[in-house]
C-alpha cells in the first residue's frame, strides 16, 4: 500500500483529494494537514511513502515544505497540487525535486493515472531499497531491519549443477536482476545470486502464503539453465527473522551439498531432510586391494570406476556421500603411493565434480587420474627401428603383466617368431623373454618400496608371476637380493 499525507488550508480541497485516494486501489490516507508546519510535525511520525500539497498556504506554504523534505525526507516525492501556473512557481517548485505539478481544478482521471505512475516508481524504489537492506544483512552487516518491511522471510535455495568447488560457506554475493513478483498481491521476491552464478537464493515477506511462494520459486527454478540435468532445489517452510539471515543461508548450503544427486532435479523441503547413514552401493577398497586391483588388472579399472558411477546414479547417493568415497579412497591411494597422489586435494575433487552432470561421468574423470600409466625402462634407444617394433614394445609395457609368449605376440603383429628374435636382439640387445621378464622385475622393485605392507605373493602376481617362489628366485638372480631384503633397503631410504 502507498501511505499519502495530504496538505492544504481549503476543506473541500482536502475532502475532493481525499475521495480520489480513498477510491484507488493501493492507496491509503495517512493523514492531514492545513499547513507545511502542521504536515511537518505529522510526517516525522507518520512516515508517508507520498505528499500532495498546495502552494499557497498560511504558516508555511509549499515550497518551503518542498525544500524542507528534500533535506529531511529525501525518499518522499512530493505532488503538488494548485491553482498557481504562474512559470516562476513552478520552476522553483521543479528544482526542489517536485515529481508532479497539477494544475487545480484538478481532472479526475488525470489524477489517477498521476498517482498510478507515481506508486509504480515507489514500489520499484522501495523493493530495491529493501532488497539492498536484505542484502547487507545477508553479509552480516548493520542495517535498518525494520525498512524491510517484514518481521519475518520465506527462504529457498536453488542450484543447477554440482556444488561450487570454492566458496562452499560463503554469503550471498549480488543482487540479480530477476523480477520476480506475485501477479495476485504484487509482493515481490528478493533474488539474490548464491556462492556462483549457477546458484539462487530466493526470500519473500510472510504476507505472501508459502505455497504462492514455493510456486513463484518453483516456476523460475525450473526455466533456469534447462540444459542441465542436475537441479536441486531447497524450499524452508520455517520462517526466518531478520537478524538471523547472515546464518540461514549456511544451513541451506550444507543441506544442498549434502542432498544433491548429480543428474537428478530434486525438489526438496529443509524440515523433511534426514541424515541417516547408509550402506554405500559400491564396496569400499582398501589401499593394497585397490593397488593390486590397479597393477594386476589396469584395463578394467575404469570399467569399476563406471560401474561404481552406474550405481550411485541407480541408488540415487547424494553428492556428499559420493565426494566422502572419493576421498576416502584416495586417501587410501595416498597411503600406499606416497608421492603418487592421484588427487591431492579436496578441492581437486571438487573441481573435477563441478564439471560434470551424472556420477557415471564423474567417476569415468577420476578413473582417468587413477590408471597408472605405462612401465618405462632405460632400454636401449630405439630411433631407426621399424615403426611395428615400437608398436610392439609399447603393447607389451602395457600388458606385461598378462601370459605372454613370442609366438602369441608374433602373430598379434603379423611377423615370424623369428623375425620378431631378430629385432629383440638387434634393438633391444637381449631376449623377448628376458625384456618381458626385466619389465615385471622393474615393477615388482617399484611395488615393493611403495606398498610395505603388501605381501609377497600379491606382488609376484600383480606383476605376472603365478608362484611366489619363482618369482622370488627370478628376483634375487636379476637384483642379487631376496624380494623381503629389497623392500627392507628401500623403505630406508625413502
Amino acid at each position: 500500500m502507498i501511505r499519502v499525507m495530504l496538505v492544504d488550508d481549503e476543506p473541500p480541497a482536502r475532502r475532493f483529494l481525499k475521495g480520489l485516494i480513498e477510491g484507488m486501489e493501493g492507496f491509503v490516507l495517512v493523514g492531514e494537514a492545513e499547513d507545511g508546519a502542521e504536515a511537518l510535525s505529522r510526517i516525522r511520525v507518520l512516515d508517508p511513502d507520498l505528499v500532495i500539497t498546495d502552494v499557497k498556504m498560511p504558516v508555511m506554504d509549499g515550497i518551503d515544505l518542498a525544500h524542507t523534505l528534500v533535506r529531511e525526507h529525501p525518499l518522499i516525492p512530493l505532488l503538488v497540487v494548485s491553482a498557481y501556473d504562474d512559470f516562476e512557481y513552478v520552476e522553483e517548485l521543479l528544482h526542489t525535486g517536485v515529481v508532479h505539478y497539477l494544475l487545480k481544478p484538478v481532472n479526475p482521471e488525470r489524477m489517477r493515472t498521476t498517482l498510478a505512475e507515481m506508486a509504480a516508481s515507489l514500489l520499484e524504489l522501495r523493493r530495491r531499497r529493501q532488497e539492498t537492506n536484505v542484502l547487507a544483512l545477508l553479509l552480516g552487516e548493520e542495517t535498518d531491519a525494520f525498512s524491510l518491511g517484514a518481521r519475518h522471510l520465506w527462504m529457498a535455495l536453488g542450484r543447477v549443477g554440482a556444488p561450487p568447488p570454492r566458496y562452499r560457506l560463503s554469503t550471498p554475493r549480488s543482487i540479480t536482476e530477476v523480477d520476480l513478483r506475485d501477479p495476485e498481491t504484487g509482493v515481490s521476491l528478493f533474488v539474490f545470486q548464491g556462492r556462483d552464478a549457477h546458484e539462487h537464493l530466493y526470500l519473500s515477506p510472510a504476507e505472501l502464503p508459502f505455497a504462492r511462494f514455493s510456486r513463484l520459486v518453483r516456476d523460475h527454478f525450473e526455466g533456469f539453465d534447462r540444459h542441465r540435468k542436475t537441479r536441486t532445489l531447497i524450499l524452508r517452510s520455517s520462517l526466518v527473522v531478520p537478524g538471523d539471515l547472515h546464518r540461514a543461508p549456511e544451513d541451506l548450503y550444507k543441506a544442498l551439498d549434502e542432498h544433491l544427486v548429480l543428474g537428478r532435479a530434486r525438489i526438496l523441503r529443509y524440515e523433511d531432510l534426514s541424515y541417516e547413514e547408509t550402506d554405500d552401493p559400491v564396496p569400499f577398497l582398501a589401499g593394497d586391494e585397490m593397488l593390486l586391483f590397479m597393477q594386476s588388472d589396469p584395463g578394467r579399472v575404469p570399467l569399476w570406476f563406471e560401474s561404481a558411477g552406474r550405481a550411485f546414479e541407480e541408488h540415487e547417493v547424494s553428492f556428499g556421500r559420493v565426494i566422502s568415497w572419493v576421498r576416502g579412497l584416495f586417501a587410501e591411494l595416498s597411503s600406499v603411493l606416497p608421492g603418487e597422489q592421484p588427487v591431492s586435494t579436496d578441492e581437486e575433487v571438487l573441481d573435477l565434480a563441478s564439471s560434470c552432470d551424472s556420477y557415471p561421468e564423474l567417476c569415468r574423470a577420476l578413473a582417468s587420474h587413477v590408471v597408472p600409466g605405462d612401465v618405462r625402462l632405460e632400454d636401449a634407444d630405439l630411433a631407426g627401428a621399424p615403426a611395428v617394433f615400437a608398436e610392439l614394445c609399447a603393447y607389451l609395457r602395457k600388458h606385461f603383466r598378462e601370459p605372454l609368449s613370442s609366438g602369441e605376440l608374433a602373430r598379434r603383429f603379423r611377423m615370424s617368431e623369428s623375425y620378431l628374435r631378430k629385432l629383440f636382439r638387434e634393438y633391444k640387445g637381449t631376449s623377448f623373454k628376458d625384456y618381458l621378464t626385466s619389465l615385471r622385475i622393474e615393477e615388482a622393485k617399484r611395488l615393493l618400496s611403495l606398498t610395505p605392507h603388501l605381501p609377497i605373493k600379491a606382488v609376484a602376481a600383480s606383476v605376472g608371476f603365478k608362484d611366489e617362489f619363482y618369482f622370488s628366485r627370478v628376483f634375487r638372480e636379476r637384483t642379487g637380493i631376496s624380494p623381503t631384503a629389497y623392500r627392507g633397503i628401500a623403505g630406508k631410504s625413502m
